[in-house]
């Protein structure tokens, strides 16, 4: 019985270690490589968001100010400078058929004094 007991605890333990070996293997290579097209991507979708909201500004004639990144940190409303906690924008989109047509954006700009909100017709690229 004792050895019944000892061999089954042995057949699991084997099984257990040798588990992680039957999975595909994956090189550390193609994990960094992949880590790092998807930082790359990461540097130019922001680099896109930010000329975006700097031109949208621009058309707008609201003053901003700039981080040496290029990051739009602080806008101008009603002679008061209020520094930008978060921007989202969002595509303005109509049913056409079986396609959705982007026809602008809504940009928002969470700051330390509050939402402002500026709808564009100007598209994002």
């Amino acid at each position: 019985m004792r050895k019944k007991l000892l061999l089954a605890c042995f057949v699991s333990l084997f099984a257990f270690l040798s588990f992680p070996a039957l999975g595909p293997a994956a090189g550390p290579a193609d994990g960094y490589g992949q880590i790092r097209a998807l930082e790359r991507r990461g540097v130019e979708v922001t680099a896109l968001k930010n000329r975006f909201l700097t031109r949208v500004l621009d058309t707008y004639q609201v003053p901003y100010e700039r981080n040496p990144d290029g990051m739009v940190v602080r806008i101008r409303v009603e002679n008061l400078w209020h520094r930008i906690e978060a921007v989202e924008i969002v595509p303005v989109a109509l049913a056409e058929g079986q396609t959705l047509d982007v026809t602008g954006h809504e940009i928002f700009f969470y700051t330390d004094g509050g939402v402002f909100h500026i709808v564009t017709p100007l598209a994002a690229r």
